[in-house]
């Protein structure tokens, strides 16, 4: 549920925050875009911060204090007067949401026993995106009215830190079943840092989340803008990304149930190098048939999409040391936030120079190179945590 009354109030500001700032507030494009990009890089200081405090009381307290830092830091957006403000109150917003990220990622690992991580985070993945297309929607529909939507998304922070800060007055830290007890084990980050195979699996993490999901929310509008495309073609490719994941969700998981994670990761790599070679296709047609292919590539987008929550994720959790767990999951939000920041830069870079086939070009290279990676990373993964089977014998 909190999930999903904090992911309506992003969808309602997120989409809208340049132009408010620019054309309501007047502020330059360059300062609206330092705005929006202060969020990832304070999530990188964020992220290992939540992981520590869920180990340290446990992850409903983190979640409930990193949402109500970001329910206040809304109204810092609703009238600003000086430069100052935005760009604070992005970095506040930024960092409340970096530490309660771990801790939910932490808190979703704890309470699925019986081997159903990818169901579990399957959920959360499609309670996400309900939320953010309703969200969407609504701040569609609300257009102008921006400073009610920025007092709606801080109410919608707080609703989702109430509900957490309720569930952690019913369950002390330690209450939640957990490997062990928060705070139990030692070595902190140096001992996550000293695995071997998790220092794997983030750095493909941090590729993927750059050269594939991570590029979502940059290179549809980029690369229609470089095609000429109508941007009525971006919002249907948008829509078309959003319905595919909500509905596919749950029948890849259940189509994956018996296979390995890394099964799912190199379906992903794959699917994204297909993705890349569609949308690089798209360049070469014309008309409708141009249209077609570029939505089409957006819906295979949302298939590679699918695959993070059972592949990833549950690596991730099946890999945690116990007493560990949100030092592990603090650790793998800092792999997807690095990708998600070098993403677009690179997307920038690589469009500046003026052909799409650079860009493609690369996206697949770090694609292919993720994939070999995973072919390794299978190898050092225990059976106990890449097979869904031998995790719910684990746990009989």
């Amino acid at each position: 549920m909190a999930v999903v009354v904090s992911a309506i109030g992003s969808g309602m500001t997120s989409p809208l925050l340049v132009i408010y700032l620019h054309n309501e507030r007047h502020y330059s494009l360059a300062l609206a875009g330092a705005a929006v990009a202060i969020g990832p890089l304070i999530s990188l200081a964020g992220n290992p911060l939540g992981g520590y405090l869920t180990d340290r009381l446990g992850p409903s307290w983190p979640l409930a204090g990193g949402y109500i830092i970001s329910a206040f830091a809304c109204i810092g957006l609703v009238s600003p007067a000086y430069v100052w403000q935005p760009i604070t109150a992005c970095a506040l917003v930024g960092f409340g949401v970096s530490i309660a990220w771990p801790a939910e990622t932490a808190l979703l690992a704890q309470i699925s026993g019986g081997g159903q991580h990818a169901t579990l985070y399957s959920l959360r993945n499609i309670a996400l995106n309900v939320g953010l297309a309703l969200g969407g929607l609504t701040g569609s529909i609300a257009t102008g009215n921006y400073e009610i939507l920025f007092v709606a998304d801080s109410i919608s922070f707080l609703g989702a830190g109430a509900i957490l800060a309720r569930s952690g007055r019913r369950s002390r830290p330690g209450a939640v079943p957990a490997k062990t007890a928060p705070g139990s084990a030692s070595g902190g980050y140096r001992r996550v840092l000293a695995d071997t195979t998790f220092l794997r699996l983030l750095v493909v993490t941090c590729v993927l989340s750059a050269v594939a999901f991570g590029q979502l929310r940059i290179i549809l509008p980029a690369y229609a803008s470089d095609l000429g495309l109508d941007p009525r073609y971006v919002s249907l490719a948008y829509v078309l990304n959003t319905v595919l994941v909500v509905l596919g969700q749950l029948p890849i998981a259940r189509l994956f149930a018996r296979r390995r994670r890394t099964d799912a990761l190199r379906a992903l790599c794959v699917t994204f190098i297909v993705t890349w070679t569609v949308f690089w296709s798209s360049s070469h047609q014309a008309g409708w048939v141009q249209v077609v292919t570029f939505v089409s590539a957006a819906g295979l987008f949302a298939v590679g999409e699918l695959f993070i929550a059972i592949g990833i994720q549950p690596l991730g959790a099946g890999l945690a040391v116990a007493g560990l767990e949100g030092r592990y999951s603090g650790a793998l939000t800092v792999a997807f936030t690095a990708g998600f920041t070098l993403g677009p830069l690179l997307t920038g870079f690589t469009l500046s120079l003026g052909s799409s086939t650079v860009l493609f070009a690369t996206l697949i290279v770090g694609c292919a190179v993720s994939l070999l990676f995973v072919r390794r990373l299978r190898v050092l993964v225990r059976p106990a945590v890449d097979d869904p089977e031998h995790e719910r014998e684990s746990h009989v």
